[in-house]
């Protein structure tokens, strides 16, 4: 899907909001209606929708929206929209024409800049996307951008012409039980705080939700846990996390105690498959085949077509990544791709194994041949976070441990510097009208968002 740049001389007419009145939009999504058909006069009695229950769901939307709490004697007093307005007026909260100044549009070549400058303010200016501009290009000028100079697939909200926000996203196909839809991984969605109370956070993902099918998200934070199911958004959880230690004395540096016992795991012997399996520069249409075999017909995720792998694993800016592919005869039973990382401040190295789709024959020949050659280079540790169940026997089998079991638990998540407070990766979806979506086996790797990237 291609996005249309928006210059300075557009900001006049760009208006994204839908309403500017942000009290009309909750009112308006709470009851399944249109924006337009708001205004201070409506009411249970001009809205058949809005009964005993919607009122409650109104309620909880409004707090969460302009960041209120609400008492007993404010719920029975909203009868209609224009008391409610004058509720939150009576709170501080600037609801009339709050937002009649936001514009929401992706962030033009001249803006980008001002965004770099604006991800200094919100985190530092070490931040990767404000120190690193290439890796922001590459990140957010899509996986189709033919040429440089368009706008970053990266929406923002101007308020008054000042940068309020933004949410970064992905195009990809998202396959769902064979069925293709066009999706988005959404990334960096933050607000400043000055502007949080008009709702802008909400906007910008309801932004994402109309322009694609199914929006994604990786390592939200606890806000984003609360808001985004009462959005529409499926919690899947944190992604399973796989651990194996090649080297115990310096896997145990990383750990809190400075020490660990890794249990005597006898791994599985693999049948010998016959397969070859050989480092590439890059990926052809055999990988897509092979995920419409092994996943996409049965279960979900992005799908691995050549493009988006040589786009996150060849022209990556920052990591090298080992291709491996499994084949025999011509046709390709397997991929997998890890990098080897070097902890700050410690002499311990680490494998990132990022992808592995893959036949049930070509599963373990592949992680082993990951596990063995990150062992050669150094790693004293291998893990890998996968949502699929289909990753989970052959992983056990070739001596990993679930990351939520001890001694794996004691193995940090991050190492730019070693950080040994994070405890997880959240995944959510939003995936619309897609049946059975909630319930598909879905393949989600640390690599689909945001999340394998420079600190």
């Amino acid at each position: 899907m291609s996005f249309a740049g928006v210059n300075d001389d557009d900001l006049a007419t760009e208006d994204r909001a839908v309403s500017n009145d942000p009290l009309f939009r909750t009112v308006a999504d709470v009851l399944g209606v249109s924006a337009d058909q708001i205004d201070d006069g409506s009411s249970p009695d001009t809205l058949p929708s809005w009964d005993s229950l919607m009122h409650l769901n109104l309620v909880m939307a409004i707090e969460e929206e302009f960041q209120v709490s609400l008492t007993p004697d404010d719920t029975l007093e909203m009868r209609d929209v224009g008391r409610i307005r004058s509720i939150l007026h009576g709170r501080g909260i600037p609801v009339t024409g709050a937002t009649a100044g936001v514009r929401f549009m992706d962030c033009p070549e001249d803006f980008i800049p001002r965004l770099r400058e604006f991800f200094a303010d919100m985190y530092s200016p070490e931040y990767v996307l404000a120190r690193d501009e290439r890796f922001l290009r590459w990140q957010f000028s899509g996986i189709d951008a033919a040429s440089p100079g368009g706008p970053l697939r990266m929406k923002i909200a101007l308020v008054d012409g000042q940068l309020a926000g933004c949410v970064g996203y992905v195009p990809v196909d998202v396959q769902m039980a064979g069925r293709v839809s066009p999706g988005a991984w959404a990334a960096n969605w933050m607000v400043d705080d000055r502007y949080r109370r008009l709702g802008l956070g909400p906007l910008l993902i309801r932004e994402l939700s109309r322009d694609f099918d199914v929006a994604l998200a990786l390592g939200g934070n606890s806000d984003a846990h609360q808001l985004l199911p009462r959005m529409g958004w499926t919690d899947f959880g944190n992604l399973p996390r796989y651990v194996r230690v090649l080297d115990e004395r310096g896997a145990a540096l990383l750990t809190v105690a400075g020490e660990l016992r890794w249990p005597a795991i006898a791994a599985a012997p693999a049948a010998d498959s016959g397969l070859d399996i050989t480092r590439v520069d890059s990926f052809d249409e055999r990988a897509a085949a092979l995920w419409d075999r092994t996943h996409g017909e049965s279960g979900a995720g992005t799908r691995r077509s050549a493009e988006f792998l040589n786009w996150r694993y060849t022209r990556h800016p920052n990591f090298d990544y080992v291709r491996l592919v499994a084949s025999r005869g011509g046709t390709v039973e397997g991929f997998a791709v890890y990098r080897i990382e070097q902890a700050r401040d410690l002499p311990v190295r680490i494998g990132r194994m990022v992808e592995l789709v893959a036949s049930p024959l070509a599963s373990r020949p592949l992680i082993d041949a990951v596990v063995d050659r990150a062992g050669q280079s150094g790693a004293a540790v291998v893990d890998f976070f996968c949502s699929s169940r289909r990753v989970a026997a052959p992983l056990v089998e070739s001596g990993f441990l679930p990351g939520t079991e001890s001694p794996a638990a004691e193995i940090p998540m991050l190492f730019q510097p070693v950080d040994r407070g994070r405890l997880g990766v959240l995944f959510m979806a939003h995936v619309g009208d897609a049946p059975d979506g909630a319930s598909l086996d879905w393949y989600v790797t640390t690599a689909d968002g945001d999340q394998d990237r420079p600190s």
